[in-house]
Formats: C-alpha cells, structure tokens, sequence
C-alpha cells in the first residue's frame, strides 16, 4: 500500500472498506432475520433473504462506481502515454 497515493487520492481504499462493511452488514441483517425467525417465521425469512440481497446490491453498487472510476482513469492513462505530443512549435511530432 502506498500512502503517498492514498494521501493524494489517487488510489481509493472505500472499496476494501466496503468489502468489510458488507460483512459486517450481512450478519447483522441475519442476525436480526434470525430474531424475527423465532417471532414471526415469514418476516424472518424475509428479512434474511431480501434484507442480504438488497444489502449486497446496495454494496456492489458502490464497488461498481469505484470500478468504473479505476477503469477510467486507466484509460487516461493509455491516451495519455499513448498520444502524439506537440512540441513548442505547435506541431505534432
């Protein structure tokens, strides 16, 4: 990990900690749809299953963004080393 690009944003930490969260988030759901199992068997049920699917799309969702934010900048980066450089003159070497 290089903090000298984390500092400067230039490398995005939010989908590892997203990662961790959706973890963290999915047992909590299940946990809840659990309580709820012993209270009311078709609530619980749905909590556990829709509450987790609902909860991983929220988090895929997010990663996509992150996704989409690394694969642009990549192709920046292509243009970039990749493209005719002018000189002084205006001319295109």
């Amino acid at each position: 990990m290089d903090w000298q690009k984390i500092i400067r944003f230039d490398e995005m930490i939010t989908s590892r900690l997203i990662q961790i969260i959706y973890l963290l988030g999915a047992g909590l759901i299940s946990l809840v749809g659990l309580v709820f199992l012993f209270r009311t068997f078709l609530l619980g049920l749905a909590i556990i299953i829709f509450g987790n699917l609902v909860w991983r799309i929220n988090c895929e969702l997010i990663i996509l963004l992150f996704k989409i934010k690394d694969n642009l900048a990549e192709i920046k980066n292509n243009l970039d080393t990749n493209s005719p450089q002018e000189s002084d003159s205006g001319t295109i070497n």
